[in-house]
């Protein structure tokens, strides 16, 4: 139990992990591609709302134009 807990436990050694220049560059790669992916996801959902709108228009608009021609249809 004493052996477990000397592995857990946090020294300063771990807290202190310098990263190479080429680890260091990977990493700041890698968090450039989550920040354009992120960026792409939410242009994605507001062109998805846009396309939303449009369609929900469109509907309203052919609806419009039923119930029109059944009131001309119907004179």
């Amino acid at each position: 139990m004493n052996q477990q807990s000397k592995n857990t436990h946090i020294t300063p050694e771990k807290l202190a992990n310098p990263l190479t220049v080429g680890q260091y560059l990977i990493l700041q790669g890698k968090r450039q591609e989550l920040d354009g992916m992120s960026f792409d996801i939410s242009n994605i959902k507001r062109r998805q709302d846009r396309q939303a709108g449009w369609i929900i228009l469109l509907l309203i608009c052919v609806m419009v134009l039923m119930v029109a021609m059944l009131f001309v249809l119907t004179l």
